[in-house]
């Protein structure tokens, strides 16, 4: 919703007096984060007078604080005095200020008034205490409660106690002086005055230790008591600021106990209770109060009410929604943990797995919850097995967190599906990618499967937007469904801008420009163009200067490079970001102050990339890249860095808006297509978009995105205007597609559409739920039906896909719909597999270790001939074909040989890519390995071994035997050799040290590597001296041990 739809209440209770308001309040803003846009003094006139009539509107309803019209008021009038000079040396600086923080509290911008008081935390400090003992007790109380609002911690808020404390100490000392110096007639209303004072100074005190531990247990009638008081005498006294000051107070003081973790959650269950106690008590990002939706999720949206079966979720990004979730894990969890339920949080990615699970340990670990991940790959190895033996029933975790293809494997293999160990609650991250062409419907199809599998499963989906919720809550639980969306349309948890950056000018004088843009997502619009910078005698014209839009994007990043906001560039392929970073180098001229952060990654760069990789010395001037041309551990920790603010700018591809999870106060775009699929999903853009000027950062965070001609502008307006559509099923598109090969068979769809490898997995699961074909054909549109995208498709579509899949089911045998579910390959796959392996002629022992990663035996590149022509394989290879040298099976075999045998990305893509230049080489090398290698050739592996001409001899191996051979295919995940290295690096060990520090494990053990708890190794790699990390370092590394142990750390989380 437009911004200035909540700016139109102040226009439209003074029309004639205010029109125009809400574009000036926009400006005003706007004039706080770019020195380019200056206030007038008759525009800072008309913002004073329009404070001074929202105030008068405040007051008029303020006996009805509920309404959306009271509380725009109250935001807005924060919005206006948040933005007006301040007379700091005024005797009215605390009632005016005072005023602007309960006005934003009861607009529900409790975080921006935060934010507000640590912009200003100097002159808060600098208020001079003063002499009079009234005026003392009055600055004292307003400073105890700026730290009950800023609070950082437990220990703030504790501060904020000791000041109230130390007036109690300063009372005999200050009171009688301050008495004798009023005159006796005076002395009554001096006295009533100092009543008034000392009550209010108990109302702050109430606060603080409600705050810290959640008591007094009914904290408004004490407040109401003593303000109720407060009030009296200061009338008495004939103060009638300071009366007027007590109602303000009352207000926001009620508003802070309602927000807080306590008064929202009290008395839910016990698991609750010992979160909130964890949470609070920690010494970094205490958590006190609750964000507008976080509260407004819980108590109207009802989030934790069990009649609910599937909540959906709709919230702007960076709006909490991840301790939304916890709230809802522990609620499923209290109410089944004792019978064995656990809950499921799927994600999009690897990187949000590592993410999640690092978050979960630190908040619920600590109070019992015990936390698992399984891998991204698509198979389960040999420590994954436990998951689905015996149905999962011997597993021990309360959440399992992983990504939605691995957790679709796992449900239909049994896992949840048990009365001993169902699955009772399903957390979806993103699940707006029901939508997404190459992966919504195996996310579909994961939920459609958890409905029908799994008799206690509940639901939570967490999305941006879905402007159709409510069809997707029905779908999942009929009218036990609920959707959860803002009343306060308009709010937002962050303040910025959109805009497009244009060239003005002519010849070689000329400015980059931010022409902003009016869109629906609370974004600021001043309807015209804020400099950016200006060139004066350039060496090029202003139409060479518009050539390109990477030019544009890149010179207003180098104008605006600051360590204090850090920025990200868009680039639209991998080899861009280098170019992009190249320029911004350049620009910067000189090497920042070394931080060991850092000079961490910089060394683990030239370790693993090699001494001359550009990325090391672009970390000097604090500048990184950031794409799949990267490895994984890298990626993570570039992303470490700019989490902690200690980037510039990261240079990105467009990919990183789907696993964007840290602040930026600028996005300047140069491109926003997605590479080989055209423009960024609009739900895509508006999460980067939100990412931008996140709550809790000082300032107003942009989006500029380079335009070249008016066309362009045309263009760029059109796209951040557009709405989210609704949400629809890719089964609809799937059959779209196929009824234009209408007379072709399944082999030749799954060939043109891999999305009807998903179509036929999921009918395989359901064909083997039913022992006899023809019940199972009778019952196929009743078992279709519990699709969402089923119901989205007309009559003809739905009688076109139900005939071609009964002809599909006809020879469909029971057999092959198993192999199916446990490789996650369609049954068409599966029977090619077969086929193809049956005349490999591969024997058992040509799946020995030994053998199968030998350049001297063709056992592997066989086995990669015969990927290769998988239906779900072939797509991921066609991606990286594109503009260059075909990998074929035998350069993909050496590519796998090469990487589990330990040789490092530098040698590896210079045998790879001889003629190619190194940095474009180690990118191509390292796309192929993370892409082919890492996904498809790991999942593809361990299908093959479970084909039944594969030749392994699964029959006679003991449980061990068949752990190791399992183990195989996360070789190829992982880049290692051992098993012991497979089991480092699922705890996020380097992969260079990875098999060493595996041996010394394993002989810690006693050679039990796989009867250890999910928490055993990150036990003993913690407790691993310096001296042991050293001694299993490459000897050419650049990293010392210590090093290693701090990369590890960080990848971990418990740095």
């Amino acid at each position: 919703m437009s911004i200035q739809i909540k700016y139109n209440y102040l226009e439209q209770a003074y029309p004639d007096m205010l029109e125009g308001i809400g574009m000036l309040v926009q400006k005003a803003k706007l004039s706080g984060r770019f020195d380019s846009v200056q206030l007038s003094e008759e525009e800072t006139e008309q913002l004073q007078k329009a404070k001074e009539l929202c105030e008068l509107r405040i007051i008029e309803l303020w006996e009805n604080k509920e309404q959306v019209e009271f509380k725009a008021l109250c935001s807005i009038y924060f919005d206006i005095a948040s933005q007006l000079p301040i007379q700091w040396d005024s005797e009215l600086v605390i009632y005016e200020q005072l005023k602007l923080i309960a006005f934003g509290y009861l607009g529900e911008h409790w975080h921006f008034v935060r934010q507000y008081l640590k912009s200003h935390s100097s002159q808060f400090e600098a208020i001079q205490m003063g002499d009079n003992w009234n005026q003392r007790i009055l600055t004292i109380s307003f400073k105890a409660i700026v730290h009950l609002i800023r609070k950082e911690n437990w220990q703030e808020i504790s501060q904020s106690v000791v000041l109230i404390n130390q007036l109690r100490q300063e009372q005999n000392d200050f009171e009688n002086t301050f008495l004798n110096q009023v005159n006796e007639e005076s002395r009554p209303y001096g006295a009533a005055e100092l009543v008034s004072l000392y009550h209010f100074a108990k109302c702050v005190d109430v606060l603080g230790n409600y705050l810290m531990e959640g008591r007094p247990l009914e904290p408004e009638i004490e407040l109401r008591y003593h303000t109720g008081i407060a009030l009296e005498y200061a009338q008495k006294s004939g103060n009638l600021s300071l009366g007027l000051l007590y109602q303000f107070f009352e207000a926001f003081a009620v508003k802070m106990v309602r927000n807080t973790i306590w008064y929202t959650t009290r008395g839910i269950n016990n698991w609750v209770t010992r979160f909130n106690q964890f949470v609070s008590h920690r010494e970094e990002k205490g958590l006190f109060e609750l964000l507008y939706p976080q509260r407004e999720s819980i108590i109207e949206g009802e989030l934790l009410n069990p009649a609910h079966r599937a909540i959906v979720v709709n919230l702007p990004t960076s709006s909490g929604k991840t301790l939304i979730a916890e709230y809802r894990i522990l609620q499923a969890l209290n109410q089944f943990k004792e019978r064995g339920g656990w809950v499921a949080y799927v994600v999009p990615t690897k990187a949000l797995v590592n993410q999640i699970y690092i978050q979960f340990q630190k908040d619920l670990s600590s109070i019992g919850i015990r936390i698992e991940k399984a891998s991204g790959a698509i198979d389960l190895d040999g420590f994954e097995q436990h998951l689905v033996e015996d149905n999962g029933n011997h597993t021990d975790f309360d959440i399992l967190i992983t990504t939605y293809e691995k957790m679709n494997l796992l449900v239909r293999q049994g896992l949840g599906t048990t009365t001993e160990r169902p699955l009772v609650l399903t957390v979806v991250d993103e699940a707006h990618n029901i939508e997404e062409s190459s992966r919504g419907l195996n996310l579909e199809f994961l939920l459609s499967t958890i409905k029908n599998d799994c008799e206690e499963a509940n639901f939570l989906l967490m999305t941006p937007d879905i402007s159709n919720s409510e069809d997707v809550s029905r779908w999942l639980a009929g009218d036990r469904g609920s959707v959860i969306n803002l009343e306060l349309d308009w709010w937002q948890p962050n303040e910025r801008i959109v805009g497009a950056i244009e060239i003005e000018g002519r010849a070689r004088n000329y400015d980059y420009t931010l022409r902003t843009l009016y869109t629906d997502k609370g974004t600021y619009d001043i309807g015209s163009t804020i400099p950016l910078s200006s060139v004066r005698n350039s060496y090029q014209t202003a139409s060479q200067a518009k050539i390109s839009k990477v030019k544009i994007a890149c010179k207003v990043a180098s104008d605006v490079l600051s360590l204090d906001s850090p920025i990200i560039v868009l680039a639209s392929n991998p080899n861009e970001t280098y170019k992009i970073a190249e320029s911004l180098y350049e620009s910067v001229g000189n090497d920042t102050e070394t931080d060991e952060d850092v000079e961490l990654v910089i060394k683990l760069v030239q370790s693993e990339l090699g001494e001359d990789f550009p990325l090391g010395k672009y970390l000097k001037r604090r500048i990184a890249v950031h794409s799949s041309a990267l490895p994984d551990e890298i990626r993570f920790l570039i992303e470490d860095l700019m989490s902690n603010e200690k980037l510039q700018v990261l240079v990105a591809t467009t990919t990183i808006a789907q696993g964007i999870n840290f602040p930026v106060s600028a996005v300047i775009m140069g491109a926003y297509n997605y590479p080989y699929s055209g423009a960024m999903p609009v739900r895509d853009f508006w999460n980067l978009a939100g990412r931008v000027g996140r709550a809790g950062q000082d300032s107003m965070g942009w989006v500029g995105i380079a335009v070249k001609k008016e066309a362009d502008l045309l263009e760029v307006g059109n796209y951040v205007r557009k709405a989210s559509d609704d949400l629809h099923s890719q089964l609809v598109n799937a059959i779209d597609n196929a009824l234009r090969h209408a007379e072709e068979d399944f082999d030749r769809w799954l060939f043109i559409d891999e999305r009807w490898s998903a179509i036929l997995q999921y009918i395989s699961h359901l064909r083997r739920q039913t022992q006899q074909q023809d019940a199972f054909l009778a019952q196929l549109e009743l078992k279709l039906q519990a699709t969402f995208g089923y119901n989205q498709l007309s009559g003809e579509k739905k009688n076109f896909l139900r005939d071609n899949l009964r002809r599909y089911v006809s020879t469909l045998s029971l057999a092959d719909a198993k192999r199916a579910d446990e490789t996650g390959f369609s049954s068409v796959s599966v029977r090619q597999m077969i086929g193809r392996l049956a005349s490999s002629n591969i024997s058992p022992q040509d799946w020995q270790r030994n053998q199968l990663f030998s350049e001297s035996n063709q056992t592997m590149q066989n086995l990669v001939g015969i990927m290769l022509n998988t239906y779900e394989i072939k797509k991921s290879i066609q991606d990286l074909n594109e503009g260059g040298q075909p990998l074929d099976r035998t350069s993909v075999a050496r590519l796998i040989i090469d990487w589990v045998n330990g040789k490092n990305l530098a040698s590896i893509a210079s045998r790879m890519y001889p003629d190619v230049e190194t940095i474009t080489a180690i990118q191509k090398a390292t796309k192929a390995l993370y892409k082919i290698v890492a996904n498809s050739a790991t999942w593809g592996l361990a299908a093959l071994q479970k084909m039944p001409t594969s030749g392994v001899d699964w029959e006679n191996m003991s449980d061990i035997e068949k752990k190791k051979m399992a183990n195989l295919p996360a070789y190829l995940h992982y880049g290692v050799n051992t098993d012991e290295g497979v089991l480092m690096r699922k705890n996020n060990v380097p992969r260079s040290i990875a098999n060493r520090l595996g041996e010394l494990y394993n002989a810690s053990v006693n050679g039990e590597i796989f009867n250890q708890p999910s928490d055993a190794v990150n036990s003993w790699l913690s407790q691993q001296p310096n001296e042991i990390w050293n001694n299993v370092r490459p000897v050419s590394s650049r990293l010392s041990g210590e090093d290693y142990k701090r990369v590890w750390e960080k990848l971990n989380g418990n740095l």
